[in-house]
This record gives structure tokens, sequence and C-alpha cells, in this order.
């Protein structure tokens, strides 16, 4: 149990780090329709399930 938490202290650290390197490198606003087009997902497959 005590390597399971250690795990998620690690998990912890590391998306704060992360979030302090987006913060830092900053950020772009899209619209829903950008972001399906940019991770390759057709919206009428999203809607249909």
């Amino acid at each position: 149990m005590a390597d399971y938490e250690r795990l998620h202290e690690h998990a912890d650290l590391l998306d704060a780090l992360r979030l302090r390197r987006m913060r830092e490198d900053g950020y772009e606003v899209m619209s829903m329709s950008e972001m399906l087009d940019a991770l390759g997902v057709d919206p009428a497959s999203v809607l249909a399930s």
C-alpha cells in the first residue's frame, strides 16, 4: 500500500509541475470544432454514440 501511495504522490508532483509549465508557456483558446479537428475526431460519430 505504501508503494501505491508513493506512486500517487509522485503523480501529484508531476501534475503540478506540468501545470506550472503550461502556465509559463501559455495556451491558445480554441472552439470545440477546432479541438475535435486537432484530435482527429469526427463530430458526427460523437453525436451518434
